[in-house]
């Protein structure tokens, strides 16, 4: 039997009136809860919001009560493991496991997404760290459909938490710091391309492209102010290669630029 409408428990309508949805994009912010504590709230979809801690687990659990998460939760397993057999041969996270931590992989990397949209950039590396410990943890011991899932974004998240280690030793007066931080960003995809059979990534690859850029940038000795306003993936094209056309990009690599 569906249960009565309680006239005391207010729709979305208003709430959602003032925090619009923009098609192709996150639109994020921070707001407090009843307690007084932050939350963030994200708009990704016309239909409603999500809300997520700002520390911890983004949904405000606990795994087996004590770990923040189920990737705290198989690190656990695996020094667990490590320490009975002596080593961790023969260790395999299943297919089941391995969703499990593909959703909550979701959840952390709409959150790093967000606090880099808001320039709130020591949470937004720690939590795309986090996914890296993530993606070297499924390299190693998940079902290869897994492993190869994860490995398409390797890129992608190596140079979004590099631009914002940067950016927040930027903001603080080290761009000498920063210009390190990017050199070794950039270093570490370089030595993913090969590992990846992929020719000619200084030259395609965007997020690669993007750093590059923000490198020069530093270079050139611009403000924070220019930095974070970022030249644009079009700009950043032009710069690095005369043949590859912005036409030429895939919705999904011009979509997720937009970020």
């Amino acid at each position: 039997m569906a249960k009565k409408s309680n006239d005391n428990i207010l729709g979305l309508s208003q709430i959602l009136a003032g925090f619009p949805y923009l098609a192709g994009q996150i639109n994020a912010r921070i707001v407090k809860e009843h307690d007084g504590r932050d939350v963030l709230q994200i708009r990704n979809s016309p239909a409603g919001i999500h809300q997520y801690e700002v520390d911890g687990n983004p949904l405000g659990i606990t795994v087996e009560k004590k770990h923040e998460s189920y990737l705290d939760y198989l690190e656990h397993l695996i020094d667990k493991y490590t320490k009975e057999k002596g080593n961790v041969v023969g260790f395999r996270i299943d297919k089941s496991f391995c969703e499990i931590l593909r959703l909550e992989g979701l959840r952390y990397y709409e959150r790093y997404i967000s606090f880099f949209l808001l320039e709130d950039f020591e949470r937004s590396a720690r939590d795309s760290d986090r996914n890296i410990r993530l993606f070297d943890i499924m390299s190693k011991y998940a079902t290869e459909e897994y492993n190869s899932y994860f490995e398409q974004y390797r890129t992608y998240i190596i140079s979004i938490n590099t631009r914002a280690r940067c950016l927040q030793q930027i903001r603080s007066g080290n761009e000498e710091q920063a210009l390190e931080i990017a050199k070794q960003g950039l270093k570490n995809i370089e030595e993913f391309f090969p590992q990846s059979n992929v020719e000619d990534g200084k030259l395609t690859d965007t997020y690669y492209i993007v750093l590059a850029n923000m490198k020069e940038n530093l270079e050139k000795g611009l403000s924070y102010e220019d930095i974070v306003k970022n030249t644009g993936l079009e700009e950043a094209l032009k710069e690095r290669q005369s043949t590859l056309k912005l036409s030429e990009l895939s919705e999904e690599e011009l979509d997720r630029y937009k970020v």
